[in-house]
């Protein structure tokens, strides 16, 4: 949420954007009955941003994020 805020959405848009990327990826994983690794394989692009983003999440904690 931080982070969309960083980008200029106020804190309701950047919950909602949080929220909807995890309804997203929950019904990825349900409707395909695949690991997260998995999905996580099937959209991230070597050297993309989403790959880039998840290396930045793990190399601070998600938690902290």
């Amino acid at each position: 949420i931080d982070s969309a805020r960083a980008y200029g959405f106020n804190d309701c848009e950047a919950k909602e954007i949080v929220m909807e990327t995890a309804k997203g990826a929950i019904t990825l994983i349900e409707k395909n009955n695949l690991s997260s690794g998995e999905i996580i394989s099937s959209i991230a692009s070597k050297g993309g941003t989403t790959e880039q983003g998840l290396s930045e999440m793990n190399r601070k904690g998600i938690e902290d994020i």
